[in-house]
């Protein structure tokens, strides 16, 4: 038995095995939480695991294999490229990424495809050849890669240093090979601590029920499932790609100002700021001071709408200052106010159109408005379609959630004034400081992410 399991081995070692999908890559990405190990000790702590195991037979790499590149990320629509050095040979890795949603754990199943520099490959890896055969990979001289990367709508991200280390398992019951891959990713001062294990190809021999899709899948679920419940990693199941990571770290880097959400009540403002917080809780947190003035300042109904402007006017200055200064002391996060001065201005102007407020109080309210010196803060504005409007806040009046203030700002809510407010946000849309955007789902959330890289720099 001890003689064909070393057969086994240098099968592996020397990937002599079969890929069936050479152009798709199936893994289950983790978050290692224990932080107080080092890569090697990450490594060992899946070897130790799975010692003595009468199903997943490990073959350990010298060193785990190690590898430390520095990668520079790019991305073109829904493709990523990684260009790289991989034992001193210049390489593109082309991606496209796609999550198939499982249980325990959802697996990517990424359609990768390598471009190595023709000269690299000859001089460089020739011994090494042998490790590409289950790679789906091309040789093109250095200058046709470089005109990938340099192509139109293809996007520098950034980049980050790379340590890799991996071993092979072998599962004896269908002969299917699986790497663990362990990569500490540095972006930023930031880093990334990663699990990855993928299904690499299987060994010929093996009686195996069926060489399917679905088959592979389960296969690489059953091996991540042993190995989540078995180590002491601290596993946290991820769809964290090493894209997303480089990506939010460059965007921390230049993010120099908090950011505010504005738009007509009614909008959904709550929950945008509700959604890209839950969903982004890595790059947004919440401006924590906040003012309630319907239940902390009811005897705001008896106000005029003058003096009721005036005073919301200085309260969002102070949350704008507020914003400015608590974003120097938190590291890597961007503040989300709710409201800001272009709520100000909105409202304001549709009070004057209707007559609510007189010449003289609407050039005073401008006037205190560029005293201020408020500035033109960051602003996503959210301003859906009038009919999306009234029908959310007859939503609301028959929830009765804010009945008080449904009865104290009635006059709000009228067909003509949504309208006019409608329009007075509409005419910011083209500012530069301004993400414009005309309902809050995820679909609009990814374009507001992909916008603060210049909004914020």
């Amino acid at each position: 038995m001890r003689n064909k399991q070393d057969s086994f081995g240098n099968m592996i070692k020397n990937h002599n095995f079969t890929k069936e999908l050479k152009d798709f890559e199936y893994e289950v990405k983790f978050n290692i939480k224990n932080y107080d190990l080092n890569i090697l000790d990450c490594l060992k702590e899946i070897e130790r695991c799975l010692k003595n195991n009468l199903q997943f037979l490990l073959y350990k790499f010298r060193g785990g294999d190690k590898l430390i590149a520095k990668v520079d990320i790019f991305q073109k629509d829904k493709t990523e490229y990684s260009f790289f050095r991989y034992h001193g040979a210049k390489m593109l890795k082309v991606k496209k990424h796609r999550i198939i949603k499982t249980k325990p754990f959802n697996i990517f199943k990424n359609d990768e495809a390598l471009l190595i520099d023709k000269n690299d490959f000859s001089k460089k890896l020739s011994h090494l050849s042998y490790r590409f055969k289950r790679h789906n990979y091309s040789l093109l001289h250095m200058n046709e890669i470089i005109k990938i990367l340099k192509s139109p709508k293809v996007v520098c991200i950034g980049e980050m240093i790379k340590t890799r280390v991996k071993d092979f398992i072998l599962d004896l019951k269908d002969g299917r090979i699986y790497s663990v891959c362990i990569s500490f990713c540095k972006c930023r001062n930031n880093i990334q601590r990663q699990l990855e294990i993928e299904y690499s190809g299987y060994l010929d021999g093996f009686k195996r029920i069926n060489n399917n899709e679905k088959q592979i899948i389960n296969q690489t679920l059953q091996l991540s499932k042993f190995i989540y419940d078995k180590t002491s990693l601290s596993l946290e199941p991820t769809i964290e790609r090493k894209f997303d990571f480089v990506n939010l770290n460059t965007l921390h880097n230049k993010i120099n100002h908090p950011m505010f959400i504005s738009g007509p009540h009614g909008s959904g403002k709550t929950t945008l700021l509700n959604k890209m917080l839950n969903k982004n809780d890595k790059l947004f947190t919440k401006n924590n001071f906040e003012i309630d003035f319907v239940k902390e300042f009811p005897s705001i109904k008896s106000l005029s709408h003058f003096e009721r402007s005036l005073i919301r006017l200085f309260y969002r200055k102070f949350r704008t200052d507020y914003a400015n200064s608590i974003t120097k002391n938190i590291y890597n996060k961007i503040i989300l106010t709710d409201r800001s001065v272009y709520d100000s201005i909105a409202y304001i102007n549709v009070y004057k159109k209707l007559g609510w407020i007189s010449k003289k109080e609407f050039k005073k309210l401008n006037f205190i408005l560029k005293g201020l010196a408020v500035g033109n803060p960051n602003v996503i504005i959210l301003n859906p379609p009038c009919e999306v409007i009234k029908s959310r806040l007859n939503q609301r009046k028959i929830k009765g959630k804010r009945g008080m203030r449904d009865a104290m700002f009635k006059h709000e809510d009228t067909d003509l004034f949504i309208h006019l407010l409608h329009n007075a946000f509409k005419r910011f849309k083209h500012k530069p400081d301004i993400i414009y955007i005309e309902d809050n789902s995820d679909e609009e959330i990814g374009k507001i992410l992909s916008q603060i890289k210049s909004v914020t720099s």
